[in-house]
């Protein structure tokens, strides 16, 4: 979008009087063009290339022979342009208006991925559906570990799980290192934590499930782990992205009572969807927007208007509401916007009007110049 600014003069000979006028329009198009084409004897559709919205432009007869125009579909030619003649020729008129097609989007929230890989569908200018979708990223799971104190030797034998690219894991207390029978908790891989002493702090307590973890091999291939020293917790973060399960505690007596916490839910990368069936077959295509995991629907939203205005068959200010509006560059009868899975609000606010088909041949052969006006 930018803005043309126009001005005029107009000089009357005879009377000396005069008068001007400049204006400023809102255009899709950067600035007025010029363009020639040569005209025969075959009729030809006749319109600015270079534009997408030719709503009106000017037709001068640079040299040779007549250009003759028609309005009806190549049936009669009312309009004669002479050799350096010009006609201005207007194809958004109250009788006849030309409209863009207009979509109105209400984006919601993504919630621990559950709007990655959604879609629904636009259709361009070709007359193909483009397939706009939900380009998550993915997320690598966060899990936090606060620990308590042993009291007693209360700790040994208990345990907590997590999941990792490896398998599930549990991590389970041999208080003083006495040789306490691991418990059957099931998981497909575990690691010791054999340096916690009877009624050690909580800190304490830390520091020794720091140390196993950190000096178990395949534990370390999973998770990398950070850890404050004289802290009581420890952040666990998977080196994989993908989804997993939440951190949890052991079962009943074997329980750690520890505060165990998933800030961060693992994430795969969106799964593309399919391409949109088309005849021809491979004639539509799919827009990715680039979002994340927990966007909210503003930034849904905004992710939406920038993919699709970054297309160049689509016009979509940012939005500063979960509410976004898409006009198609090009003017023209278009399919409904469509959802796919989404769920969402979607619907037309303006309806497509095709532009009407303006007809142009020569008597002979025509050199011709098209002057587009800015819309």
């Amino acid at each position: 979008m930018s803005n043309i600014n126009t001005s005029i003069t107009v000089n009357h000979q005879s009377t000396g009087t005069s008068a001007s006028n400049s204006t400023s329009v809102a255009s899709f198009s950067t600035s007025a063009s010029i363009e020639s084409k040569q005209l025969t004897t075959t009729p030809v559709v006749l319109a600015p290339s270079f534009f997408k919205i030719p709503k009106s432009f000017f037709v001068r007869n640079l040299s040779g022979d007549d250009i003759l125009l028609s309005f009806d579909d190549d049936t009669t030619y009312p309009v004669s342009i002479k050799e350096l003649e010009s006609t201005f020729v207007s194809l958004d008129t109250s009788d006849n208006p030309t409209k863009s097609e207009t979509s109105v989007i209400v984006a919601e929230a993504d919630t621990e991925g559950d709007q990655a890989g959604l879609y629904f569908d636009l259709t361009d200018q070709s007359g193909f559906p483009v397939r706009v979708w939900l380009n998550t990223g993915p997320v690598n799971q966060v899990s936090t570990i606060t620990t308590r104190a042993d009291s007693s030797r209360d700790l040994d034998g208990t345990y907590f799980t997590l999941e990792g690219n490896s398998g599930t894991w549990a991590i389970w207390n041999d208080v003083d290192n006495n040789g306490t029978s691991e418990p059957s908790h099931g998981e497909d891989n575990s690691v010791e934590v054999t340096d916690i002493r009877h009624n050690d702090t909580a800190s304490s307590v830390a520091a020794a499930t720091y140390s196993s973890l950190i000096n178990d091999s395949a534990f370390f291939a999973d998770f990398s782990i950070e850890y404050t020293v004289g802290e009581d917790s420890i952040t666990i973060t998977d080196k994989f992205t993908g989804g997993r399960a939440v951190i949890a505690d052991g079962v009943g007596a074997e329980a750690t009572s520890y505060t165990l916490a998933t800030p961060t839910n693992g994430h795969s990368s969106s799964s593309e969807p399919s391409e949109p069936v088309t005849t021809p077959a491979g004639s539509g295509r799919l827009l990715p927007v680039s979002t994340v995991v927990n966007a909210t629907a503003i930034e849904n939203a905004v992710a939406i208007a920038s993919a699709l205005d970054e297309d160049d068959q689509f016009s979509c200010p940012v939005p500063t509401t979960a509410t976004l509006t898409v006009t198609d560059l090009y003017i023209g009868t278009r399919t409904i916007i469509t959802d796919g899975n989404t769920t969402w609000t979607l619907s037309r606010s303006v309806a497509g009007i095709d532009l009407p088909v303006v007809y142009a041949k020569s008597k002979g052969v025509t050199q011709a110049q098209l002057f587009a006006i800015p819309n």
